[in-house]
């Protein structure tokens, strides 16, 4: 998605034809489609006529209408815009310096769509609302100044407590102890508002989408066991705190680990006693350490399957209850069965039933498949608008969906922790070939596992895209799970 934004606005192609849209996609030029026809539709028909590398790099998407006008703002000039096939006309190439600021009155729906078809388009600008944009100004100028007012506070204390132990000032110890009091609150309080900087996300899948590993690419660091490993039976919460530790809390105890590594162990182990022994099993609740910036509080719910109709809709009824945006992952390879269109209809009734906005993200996993399966549908456009249209159809407005490899943007933040220079290679394919192929066995046999998985996909990357050095930021940026964070922590602001 990310690797396409130097398309030049002379080679766009907006049309209502069948025919100079495949002649336009033969060519790779990128597309706005104007016909009355539902694109996937459309590009399923014209499939046998392109050929599988233009599917591969393919960039179409739909037209959209704005109603009212909108204003694109670049570095050097700003103009009005109606609709999607206006906005592409006006720049050689985008960036996501460019903005497009729609009115306050425009309907959400207009937002998101116009945000979903320049995904398809691998175009990212920023698209936000006029009121948006404000709010989010003073949020960034609040957020900015809490880490400094705490601090500050901080110090406040320190010199208090000297003062109250000098003897000439022992006579104010209640009003000192008073303001004490008065400090601490405001702590309290300064530490609310922090909290509030972590966006509460509940993930939804049927069985082996790779859920797991979107909850481990969103914290960073590999929690939960995958679904190769062994499924998700129960609810698990991940929450984030102070501190270098990680706590498990389970059944009425609580336990105190150093690294991810260890939790997942811990977590598998209990999942092998109930396979053995049969029966449910509690929800989970992991405490780990939060990072600079946005954290998340992810709910991993279980597959409906795995944890019964009644029971999965309690659980479902909680996570959204709970937190600000549903995240709906689904498998690239088997693109919404029919037991995920009856997911995707309870979590809308579960919306309604709280009076939540169906705010949702549709995340297509495992997009690797693309490049290893020959039986896996290679035109990516086409799964993402079919999806797309299946969101539309059950009700949804204000949801995107993105495709991604959640798997190898999880394995290149994995293999930079322990080996950070990865980030700065001038060509990540030969780096890796030459660590495997060295003598240095220092790291694990699942650090080699994720070399060899970062390697092929970088293969795939060249012959797909012509990118022959791609550094760490090429593979992650063609990973998408970028945008996967972005619109989460957008759909979480509209908020």
């Amino acid at each position: 998605g990310g690797l396409h934004m130097e398309s030049k606005a002379t080679d766009f192609v907006i049309t209502s034809s069948k025919e100079q849209l495949k002649q336009a996609l033969e060519l790779g030029r990128p597309c706005i489609w104007r016909g009355k026809e539902e694109l996937h539709n459309v590009l399923e028909e014209l499939s046998d006529d392109i050929p599988q590398e233009m599917k591969i790099k393919m960039r179409v998407c739909r037209e959209v209408d704005f109603g009212k006008s909108a204003t694109f703002s670049t570095n050097s000039f700003k103009k009005e815009v109606r609709s999607l096939s206006e906005l592409v006309k006006l720049k050689d190439s985008f960036d996501i310096s460019d903005s497009l600021i729609f009115t306050e009155d425009t309907p959400p729906e207009i937002v998101f769509d116009t945000i979903q078809q320049l995904l398809n388009l691998g175009v990212f600008i920023d698209v936000k609302t006029a009121d948006l944009v404000r709010k989010s100004r003073i949020l960034s100028n609040l957020y900015g100044k809490l880490d400094e007012m705490s601090q500050m506070l901080r110090d406040f204390k320190k010199d208090l407590n000297t003062l109250s132990k000098e003897v000439n000032y022992s006579e104010f110890g209640d009003t000192i102890s008073k303001i004490n009091e008065l400090a601490d609150k405001i702590f309290k309080e300064l530490k609310e508002l922090q909290a509030q900087r972590t966006i509460k996300v509940a993930i939804f899948a049927t069985k082996k989408s790779g859920k797991s590993m979107v909850v481990n690419a969103l914290l960073g660091k590999e929690y939960a066991p995958t679904s190769l490993e062994l499924p998700t039976p129960n609810l698990i919460i991940y929450k984030p705190i102070d501190g270098d530790e990680i706590i498990f809390e389970y059944n009425g105890k609580r336990k105190a680990f150093k690294s991810a590594a260890e939790v997942k162990k811990e977590i598998k182990e209990e999942y092998n006693k109930v396979k053995l022994q049969g029966g449910d099993l509690p929800p989970m609740v992991i405490y780990y350490p939060k990072k600079e910036g946005i954290n998340y509080e992810i709910w991993d719910t279980p597959g409906p399957d795995l944890a019964g109709a009644e029971k999965h809709k309690e659980i479902a009824l909680g996570a959204i209850k709970n937190t600000d945006v549903a995240v709906f992952v689904i498998d690239y390879s088997k693109y919404a069965q029919e037991s995920e269109i009856e997911l995707l209809k309870e979590i809308k009734k579960t919306f309604e039933s709280v009076g939540k906005k169906h705010s949702i993200i549709g995340v297509i996993n495992k997009t690797d498949l693309m490049f290893k399966d020959a039986n896996v549908e290679k035109n990516l456009v086409r799964v993402t608008d079919f999806i797309w249209s299946k969101f539309k159809e059950l009700g949804f407005r204000e949801f995107l969906v993105i495709p991604t490899t959640a798997m190898i943007y999880s394995y290149l933040e994995s293999v930079a922790e322990v080996l950070p220079e990865i980030k700065t290679q001038e060509n990540i394919r030969l780096y890796i070939e030459e660590l495997l192929s060295s003598e240095d066995t220092s790291f694990s046999e699942e650090i080699k596992t994720y070399l060899t998985e970062i390697s092929n996909y970088a293969n795939y990357l060249r012959s797909a895209y012509g990118i022959k050095k791609p550094k760490y930021e090429d593979i992650q940026k063609a990973t998408n799970f970028m945008q996967v964070e972005g619109y989460i922590n957008y759909i979480s602001q509209t908020k």
